[in-house]
């Protein structure tokens, strides 16, 4: 899978995740809506210091936007926002901003409870 195709599978991702429609993407990037839609579709793949600045407004790395995402724990990445509740949201947002060693503490007590199940 070309970093295009990943690019377009994963913008829409993260706009949910940020509760952003492509008009509010449009306006936070000062492009028109019809260049942000090309980026969904993948009819256009923007400038690196675009994807950088897309990350920034959507709150994710270049790397979520570039990379293929992976299996954590054996879970499959979240799920579209419009299934997150905003306790989980609470929780993906305070692992982003914890220590290494204490995120690392949080995969353990997962990795633990799936293999309970």
């Amino acid at each position: 899978m070309t970093q295009r195709d990943i690019f377009k599978k994963q913008l829409p991702y993260y706009m949910n995740l940020a509760r952003m429609n492509q008009a509010e993407l449009a306006a936070a990037m000062k492009v028109t809506k019809a260049t942000v839609s090309c980026w969904v579709s993948g009819r256009a793949f923007p400038r690196i210091d675009k994807i950088q600045r897309i990350a920034d407004v959507l709150g994710c790395t270049t790397d979520d936007l570039l990379k293929e995402p992976a299996l954590v724990l054996g879970y499959p990445s979240l799920p579209l926002r419009s299934t997150i509740t905003d306790e989980e949201l609470i929780l993906v947002q305070a692992y982003r901003e914890a220590k290494p060693e204490y995120q690392n503490v949080v995969l353990e007590i997962l990795s633990n409870h799936k293999k309970e199940e």
